[in-house]
């Protein structure tokens, strides 16, 4: 297959966290096509497990379809932060704890279509320090649920975010794979 050549781009939208570009491209049988393409940061996604084996999950609205639903810890990348130190920052913010071992999980792209990536964590010895930090924007309550049930919730759609669903299949297999 041949590469294909990027002709052009122009930007039709750019605010904080999403920027999208029109992209004239001539693609490998030598045609040219115009795609859109988004640009979003850089996230981080925890998967929280205390001392009790318990997983911290949130309930949080979604914008989107303006309504609540479960998921994990996670937040946007900014610039001055690795992955990990976004990821230590939320689980702190998003939930009031701090975790005594932190594990890398792996990083993929977005998408075909988004550039940007996310990143995975798994946080062991998960406990309490102190209250929530929200965004004015946030609405948020961290729960803590039994491993038992958080593998119901996923297995049933429960928790609805691909990123959160993604985080803990990767965390779940690495806990698997000490046992």
């Amino acid at each position: 297959m041949e590469k294909w050549k990027l002709l052009s781009k122009n930007v039709i939208y750019d605010n904080w966290y999403v920027k999208m570009e029109r992209w004239n491209m001539q693609v490998s049988t030598n045609k040219e096509k115009e795609f859109s393409v988004t640009t979003m940061p850089d996230a981080s996604i925890v998967f929280a497990l205390t001392e009790d084996n318990e997983i911290i999950i949130l309930e949080q609205y979604f914008l989107t379809d303006q309504e609540k639903h479960l998921s994990l810890v996670a937040g946007f990348v900014e610039d001055t932060e690795s992955p990990e130190e976004t990821a230590r920052k939320e689980l702190r913010e998003e939930s009031g704890c701090e975790a005594k071992k932190w594990i890398s999980l792996g990083s993929v792209k977005r998408g075909k279509w988004t550039i940007g990536e996310m990143h995975f964590f798994l946080a062991l010895g998960v406990k309490e320090v102190g209250d929530l930090q929200l965004e004015e924007s946030e609405f948020i309550k961290p729960r803590k649920i039994s491993l038992k049930d958080f593998l119901s919730y996923l297995e049933n759609d429960k928790i609805q975010a691909v990123d959160a669903q993604l985080c803990a299949y990767k965390a779940l297999h690495y806990l698997k794979k000490l046992s």
